[in-house]
């Protein structure tokens, strides 16, 4: 303690010496205090560090926990590599989910397809039935455009029920990997 002591007076004296080097502002006594801060700063660098003196017990307590706390850690891991396995057994891959995304995709450009051409079949339906209207009115029979609005009409239940049919296609794909993972599990 005693050279802690000499030491922590010696970074005293060298503050005090650079406190009153600062207030005169002499660069020599600035020098000199910078070098007296060095010194202390190296012996006290020097200094060996005391030998910590550990309890034998409680040095077998500290081990016994480190071995208690590497036992807990093992068995975790174990844990952990278990549940991965189960995860991989239970789930579906990446590439499965891959797949059932682009079926679904796949399904849904079906469906917009189907749906564009009912729109495009009921727009030229209104403009048959719009034609038909106005030759009715006009007391004029057209039998071409009779035959124009069923064909139109034919075309639109078509496209409704191919879009329908899409939509359907679209869903059971989607509840097909659902419904086996299901029968899987009970």
């Amino acid at each position: 303690m005693s050279r802690m002591e000499d030491l922590q007076g010696r970074l005293g004296t060298a503050l005090e010496r650079i406190a009153g080097a600062a207030d005169a502002w002499d660069p020599a006594a600035l020098h000199a205090a910078t070098a007296a801060l060095a010194a202390a700063q190296q012996a006290e660098a020097e200094r060996p560090e005391p030998e910590p003196q550990a309890d034998p017990a409680e040095l077998a307590e500290l081990r016994a926990a480190l071995e208690d706390e590497r036992t807990a850690n093992a068995q975790l891991e174990e844990r952990i590599a278990t549940l991965r396995a189960r995860l991989a057994q239970a789930g579906p891959s990446d590439a499965t989910l891959r797949e059932q995304l682009a079926a679904q995709r796949e399904g849904m450009a079906q469906i917009d397809a189907e749906l564009q051409r009912m729109r495009r079949t009921n727009d030229m339906l209104s403009r048959t039935s719009e034609a038909l209207r106005e030759a009715n009115a006009r007391g004029l029979g057209d039998p071409e455009a009779i035959n124009q609005a069923m064909a139109a009409e034919l075309d639109a239940l078509r496209a409704a029920r191919a879009a329908d049919a899409a939509e359907t296609r679209a869903v059971m794909a989607t509840l097909a990997p659902l419904l086996e993972s299901a029968g899987g599990q009970a």
